[in-house]
């Protein structure tokens, strides 16, 4: 009996002996594993210290687009109109301003890539010429249209002031959203003028008249 006793002692003791030589012990697991995790799931503090030098993050610039350039000057349409037909009675020159002048400069309010004047593409010419690179002559182009369109009102404009032909003379369509209608001394029948929105501001985009 006590040969069995010390028999079965001693098998313990050798698989107790087994099992502390095959599995490592806690202090050297741990600090391999949580090396692991760590390459694993890096922080943000890692991920800046690896960035380039010089390098910072990119935050874009909140910027408001702009189309034409009559920006605040036409964020609604009936604005744009008004605007519109100002600059083009303001001026008492022969000739509009070549700069970003929302007061003397009509052609910022037009849609110059698809105006339709009495039912007709008036833009073909003047697209030709910016694919060819002829910047100045599409501007006196557009400006000439321009200077033709004011001539029935010349004589008016040199003795009304402009803020009573905009305020007595535009009038939205009863019937069809973002047409107005212009009536001034020394035109036979009212402008009729169609504004649209392209991009943040609202643009001349057609405009029917008579004279």
């Amino acid at each position: 009996m006590k040969s069995r006793i010390g028999y079965f002692t001693a098998l313990l003791i050798f698989l107790t002996a087994c099992n502390e030589k095959a599995a490592p012990p806690a202090s050297s697991l741990e600090p391999a594993k949580a090396a692991l995790l760590s390459e694993a799931q890096p922080d943000a503090q890692n991920l800046d210290s690896k960035a380039p030098s010089g390098m910072s993050k990119i935050i874009p610039e909140k910027r408001v687009p702009i189309v034409g350039g009559c920006s605040l000057k036409c964020t609604h349409a009936e604005s744009s109109v008004k605007n519109f037909l100002r600059a083009l009675l303001r001026s008492k020159e022969s000739h509009f301003s070549q700069e970003h002048d929302q007061e003397k400069n009509p052609m910022l309010f037009v849609n110059t890539q698809s105006l339709q004047v009495n039912g007709q593409n008036h833009t073909l010419e003047w697209h030709k010429l910016w694919t060819e690179g002829r910047f100045k002559e599409r501007v006196d182009k557009i400006h000439s249209w321009l200077k033709r369109l004011r001539t029935p009102l010349h004589d008016v404009r040199q003795n009304t002031d402009v803020e009573t032909l905009i305020n007595e003379g535009v009038r939205p369509d009863p019937k069809q959203a973002y047409v107005f209608h212009f009536m001034a001394p020394g035109l036979n029948v009212p402008w009729s003028i169609t504004a649209k929105k392209r991009g943040v501001e609202w643009l001349v985009n057609s405009l029917s008249h008579k004279d």
